[in-house]
């Protein structure tokens, strides 16, 4: 009896222990412009331009420090999305432009099994000369 209480017990652990989550987190972005702010070479054309896209999700949950999970019925690539729709919005897109301040939002409202994922970029505008 005590050999198969041991053995729940570490079956329990290694079970708690290998779960299927990752960590999601964005770090450092880097890429692969330069673009020196020293001078004033740039003017704001544009502020608070918002793109976004939403999918619905089957089962969806938050977990701390993971993230928003679900089965998405529908094109999960959220952020493609949301970013064509903000490029969409830009004017003088075909110029010298380019994003800063950019923010990522993500809202997940759900129900009991079905929810509604929205991924939001909010970016202002500025215009090289």
């Amino acid at each position: 009896m005590k050999k198969c209480l041991s053995m729940l017990g570490l079956f329990v652990l290694l079970v708690s222990l290998s779960g299927c989550g990752g960590f999601v987190g964005w770090g450092p972005m880097g890429h692969g412009s330069k673009v020196a702010l020293q001078k004033k070479n740039f003017s704001v054309i544009q502020t608070n331009v918002t793109g976004d896209a939403t999918v619905m999700v089957l089962f969806p949950f938050d977990l701390p420090f993971i993230g928003q999970m679900g089965l998405p019925l529908g094109e999960a690539d959220l952020y493609a999305k949301a970013m064509k729709n903000l490029r969409s919005k830009i004017k003088n897109a075909n110029q010298n432009v380019g994003l800063v301040n950019l923010t990522i939002d993500e809202k997940l409202k759900h129900f009991v099994v079905i929810g509604w994922k929205t991924v939001t970029i909010t970016a202002d505008v500025v215009q090289f000369q």
